[in-house]
């Protein structure tokens, strides 16, 4: 496994690991979940339609038949983790809403499975419940609780949000097997979400957002859209293309909290405890574990 592609999906937890701040920061401005969902997709949308003009004008074309895989990806899987997430997030602390998300690469092991004929090898399970562990003494969960409102229902918001994202990767695993590369399939992904929010969504809300100050405000729309929409997607869709989508998933799900613990220190000076610390170490042991080399064929497992 390539090394500068085993990193893409890492990195694709740690940009979406920032997505928490982002939602915060916009409830405060009275944004409701639709509305902050629809301005990061509209904003994103506009960025990779941008790009893909001056990149090449023909990865906008796309089979009317496989429609449905971004219709499935984006509208419905795309649109369900985002809303789930970001409901999980309003709800639960941020620690515990990332730890459900977490949760992800269990449903993408047994899809891929089923749908793509992945293995099921004890070194991908080891190290998927590795990683959940980790990013559990990491989120602080066990030292500090989950700070009320852990009820049944907010738990299955968040565990909602684990099968959405897993469903979206399986079925971006689907239009990379297409042959569709990687800014279409996150471009046309986008693109359904937004024309899907855009009757759902506050526009007064988001007129007087950007006309209080608009340099500063567009600026935060658009790095909130770099950060946990198209850098995050296009870094995943093209480690798709040479990273099983079991791995691709673990690796995502293990960066997402470790990047939020270390923005955490850098950024607000939240020092983190030792647990946490234990927590970063049982994760890179669990991506060490994965990343390791495949054995040859004949030897065991």
């Amino acid at each position: 496994m390539n090394l500068f592609y085993t990193l893409m999906p890492l990195l694709s937890g740690i940009f979406w690991g920032t997505s928490g701040t982002f939602v915060r920061t916009m409830a405060d401005e009275h944004w409701d979940n639709m509305t902050i969902l629809y301005g990061r997709m509209l904003t994103a949308v506009i960025m990779l339609l941008i790009l893909i003009l001056i990149v090449d004008r023909k990865l906008l074309r796309f089979r009317l038949k496989d429609l449905w895989i971004f219709l499935l990806g984006g509208a419905v899987f795309t649109l369900g983790l985002n809303a789930f997430y970001q409901e999980t997030i309003l709800r639960l602390t941020l620690s515990l809403a990332a730890v459900l998300l977490g949760m992800s690469p269990v449903f993408v092991l047994f899809a891929a499975r089923i749908f793509f004929h992945e293995p099921i090898t004890k070194a991908k399970v080891g190290s998927m419940f590795l990683a959940i562990f980790g990013c559990v003494m990491v989120s602080g969960v066990l030292e500090n609780g989950s700070a009320g409102n852990v009820t049944p229902l907010n738990i299955l918001i968040g565990i909602a949000s684990a099968f959405c994202y897993g469903m979206q990767v399986i079925s971006m695993r689907i239009a990379s097997n297409r042959g569709y590369h990687p800014l279409t399939t996150t471009f046309y992904s986008l693109l359904s979400v937004a024309i899907v929010t855009f009757p759902l969504a506050n526009h007064r809300a988001i007129l007087t957002y950007t006309a209080a100050a608009p340099v500063p405000h567009w600026a935060f729309l658009f790095l909130q859209a770099l950060c946990v929409s198209v850098l995050p997607f296009l870094l995943y869709n093209i480690a798709l293309s040479r990273v099983e989508s079991g791995k691709a998933s673990i690796l995502a799900s293990a960066g997402e909290p470790s990047a939020a613990t270390v923005f955490g220190m850098l950024i607000y000076h939240e020092i983190p405890s030792i647990l946490s610390l234990l927590g970063l170490a049982v994760v890179i042991i669990a991506l060490a574990l994965l990343c390791r080399p495949e054995r040859k064929a004949g030897t065991a497992d």
